[in-house]
């Protein structure tokens, strides 16, 4: 099956297993690494393929999915209508898994922001010591007429 998807998307693994389990996935282990799998029936044969999506665990908490590694447990060939209904859940995996990703690095960035970080990364510290360089001193203000701010 030939997909192009998201790259590597690193993860905690709870993020991980919500979005397969509501996608009707469920979890194999193997002894370094896991992996998710559903089964898909053919209408017409009435064979079931298992498809699988391998998941490397990181550590205790975090995982890594690159979803272009999804198969087929199967021996032959895959019925064209099985394909399809795979490559539709993988693409809606995909969404569901980059849509928490990018959750996860707002509220880690909001995080950063409330923990008395004044900038997540260098751009933004550059923009605000430009910001500050421009600001009048309370010399100059009182110097202008103007009140300074009260000192805290």
């Amino acid at each position: 099956m030939k997909v192009h998807w998201t790259p590597v998307l690193n993860m905690p693994f709870s993020a991980i297993h919500n979005v397969f389990s509501h996608q009707g996935f469920r979890r194999i282990r193997f002894k370094q690494h896991s992996a998710y799998r559903t089964r898909f029936e053919d209408a017409s044969t009435k064979k079931s393929y298992c498809f699988m999506i391998p998941v490397q665990d990181d550590d205790d908490s975090n995982c890594s999915v690159r979803i272009a590694d999804a198969f087929f447990q199967h021996s032959g060939s895959v019925p064209r209508e099985v394909v399809h209904a795979a490559e539709s859940i993988l693409s809606e995996v995909n969404e569901y898994l980059q849509d928490e990703k990018e959750k996860q690095d707002r509220q880690k960035l909001e995080e950063t922001r409330q923990n008395g970080g004044m900038s997540p990364n260098m751009k933004e510290m550059i923009r605000l010591g430009k910001e500050m360089a421009a600001m009048k001193t309370n010399k100059e203000l009182l110097e202008a007429g103007q009140i300074p701010d009260p000192t805290q």
